[in-house]
Formats: structure tokens, C-alpha cells, sequence
């Protein structure tokens, strides 16, 4: 009996929600992708979330993409930076390359690393 088996080998995709919450307890270093600022991400470890999926971001330092006329540009974030309105994707970027989960969702994050 090919294909019945107890879905070994078989990949489950995770609700975003558990995605972050495997994130958190694995402490990796995440890429969280602004809405509608394309040219900043922020990289940091996941230190908490709540139910409606505001993230507190450990260690976060924010990352300007580099353009035709400028460098890459990093800078370490602090408890009263930015609030980053939108997150449209968080991908892993630790060496446990986990899938790149495109979710779209409200977050206040005030208190980065």
C-alpha cells in the first residue's frame, strides 16, 4: 500500500502563529519584512508575541537595503525606536532553514533589542 502510510516523509505546513512560537522557543535569528517599507528589514531573536501577533524583538538591529546609490546600512535598535506598522514576511535566518512564512499582520513592536 503506497501513499496510506502515517504521512512519513509528509510536510505539514504550521499556522503562522506556531511558526513564530517554533521560532521563539529555538531562539533563531529571524528577517521580519516591513509592509510597506520594502527597503528595511529587521533582524533580531524572537523574545515574545502575543494573540494578535505583536512581536518583541531581542538584539534587533534594523537593516537598510542596499540600493543602485547606496550600501547596505545596519543599525542596532533601542527600547524607543521605531514603531514598523505592517510585517509582510518573517523568514529564519538561522542555518535550520525553515520556510519563509508570507503572512500579513498588524504589529506594534516598540520594544526592540
Amino acid at each position: 500500500m503506497t501513499g496510506r502510510g502515517g504521512g512519513a516523509g509528509r510536510k505539514t505546513l504550521l499556522a503562522p502563529i506556531h511558526f513564530i512560537f517554533k521560532l521563539l522557543q529555538q531562539r533563531s535569528v529571524v528577517s521580519i519584512w516591513l509592509y510597506e517599507q520594502l527597503a528595511i528589514r529587521i533582524e533580531g531573536k524572537i523574545r515574545g508575541f502575543d494573540e494578535f501577533m505583536n512581536l518583541v524583538v531581542d538584539d534587533a538591529v534594523e537593516v537598510r537595503l542596499a540600493t543602485k546609490t547606496e550600501d547596505e546600512k545596519r543599525r542596532q535598535l533601542g527600547m524607543r525606536d521605531y514603531d514598523y506598522p505592517f510585517v509582510e514576511a518573517l523568514a529564519s535566518l538561522s542555518t535550520q532553514r525553515l520556510p519563509t512564512v508570507q503572512v500579513k499582520f498588524y504589529s506594534k513592536a516598540t520594544t526592540f533589542r
